[in-house]
């Protein structure tokens, strides 16, 4: 397994919160408290991409090593 690189900074969260600032000036919103649909669609898009680039990152080595130790150590109480 490879070990875990440091992330670019990203865009993201800047066109999140744009997006939100656009919708609030634009008065979309249609209770206080509750985003309009496209708006919490496009959110549920981006969280999803984002999980996705999460679960498909290599497991850092130094937890590799760790959960063979610990697999060893059960293996000897047993």
């Amino acid at each position: 397994m490879g070990e875990c690189k440091p992330r670019r900074p990203g865009r993201k969260k800047a066109m999140v919160t744009q997006q939100i600032s656009d919708d609030a000036a634009a008065g979309t919103r249609a209770r206080p408290g509750r985003i309009d649909s496209e708006l919490q669609a496009h959110i549920g898009r981006q969280l999803r991409e984002v999980y996705n680039q999460i679960v498909e990152e290599p497991i850092p080595e130094r937890f590799v090593k760790l959960l063979e130790e610990l697999r060893t150590r059960q293996g000897r109480d047993s």
